[in-house]
Formats: structure tokens, C-alpha cells, sequence
């Protein structure tokens, strides 16, 4: 967890998914109920996150994420100034394969540049 911020790690599936679709959405479930977070592909030329309810939605220009899945482009950052002591930093980016083996599956992870 970094203060401030919203990270998204996409997968190969996940970012061919967007990249077709021009959207990609999860939901989680809590004790308590469900809260979902979706990428959206939309016109416009910077980053942009909105939240409402129970739901955050992060909003990639299309001119950024074209062709995003045949390309070597890891990832979109953006800071957004809230006042005057407080930014809202968003990071959407290509997963990579760990270096060192957590136990997790990362069979469709995008190779990581560090190991080849």
C-alpha cells in the first residue's frame, strides 16, 4: 500500500481483454457487501478516477491504451493534484513475472525484463 494512490496490475489475458473490449471490471465480496473497480477506455486525454457508492472507475484515453496489448509500453501513470498538500497518484501497468517464486500463479504474467 502506497499513501494515496490506486495501483493496477493487469496480466496478458487482462490487458488483451481491455484492449477489446475497451473495459475490464472486478468485484469483490465483503462480509458486509461488494465493491467493484473497472478500467475504461474513453476519450479524453489524461487519467481520471471517479468514486462513487461502491465502485471506483478509472478512466484510460483511448489514445493511450490503443494497441496497448502488441505493444512493449509497460504502463500509464498520473498524478492528480486534489489541494494543496494532497495528490492522487494512479498507476496502471503490465504484471510481471516475479524474479524470486511466491506461490502465486504467474502463468499469464508478462515475462520479466530482469530475467532474460
Amino acid at each position: 500500500m502506497q499513501s494515496n494512490s490506486i495501483r493496477l496490475r493487469l496480466n496478458r489475458s487482462e490487458v488483451k481483454t481491455f484492449c477489446n473490449r475497451g473495459q475490464l471490471t472486478e468485484t469483490i465480496i465483503f462480509p458486509s457487501g461488494k465493491w467493484s473497480y473497472g478500467l475504461l477506455s474513453v476519450k479524453g486525454d489524461k487519467i481520471e478516477a471517479i468514486i462513487s457508492e461502491n465502485q471506483c472507475s478509472i478512466y484510460l484515453p483511448d489514445t493511450m491504451s490503443k494497441d496497448w496489448d502488441k505493444n512493449e509500453k509497460v504502463g500509464f501513470k498520473e498524478t492528480i493534484s486534489l489541494d494543496d498538500h494532497n495528490d492522487l497518484v494512479i498507476l496502471i501497468e503490465k504484471d510481471f513475472k516475479c524474479l524470486d517464486p511466491r506461490g502465486e500463479d504467474e502463468s499469464d504474467n508478462y515475462p520479466n525484463p530482469k530475467s532474460i
